[in-house]
């Protein structure tokens, strides 16, 4: 059962999670599979460069040190 995941997971991509948030991102990935691990991934906004290896700067808004617009406007 262990490999049985609901939806074919490319990635997850998670930044600026509250240290509460990353206890238990880790405590998940730990009973996670190698392939399913290396797809997780958490930043912080100190690591921000490591972001834009996965996800393209104009895709980020503003606020996380994308070229995009601000959260407020995008969100609508």
């Amino acid at each position: 059962m262990v490999n049985a995941y609901p939806l074919r997971l490319k990635g997850i991509h998670c930044t600026n999670a509250p240290s509460t948030f990353e206890a238990i991102f880790n405590l998940v990935k730990s009973f996670m599979n190698e392939k399913m691990k290396k797809r997780m991934s958490l930043y912080s906004t100190s690591n921000s460069e490591k972001v834009f290896q996965h996800i393209p700067k104009k895709m980020l808004p503003k606020e996380l040190g994308g070229d995009n617009e601000s959260i407020e406007v995008l969100a609508g």
